[in-house]
């Protein structure tokens, strides 16, 4: 069988394509759990505008 001469162009293609999809993946990633732990925190501000505005 004949081997295209695009072969490892495509394969260039496709690792440059899978890295990036992959450090877009983790940066999302990181983002949603570092709010999701953030979010878990509680916030300090609430307690003090419910305390100043004696809700």
């Amino acid at each position: 069988m004949k081997e295209s001469p695009h072969t490892a162009e495509t394969k260039a293609r496709r690792f440059l394509h899978f890295t990036l999809f992959q450090a877009l993946h983790g940066a999302f990633a990181r983002m949603y759990w570092e709010k999701r732990e953030w979010d878990r925190q509680p916030n300090p501000t609430d307690h003090t505008l419910r305390d100043y505005c004696n809700i």
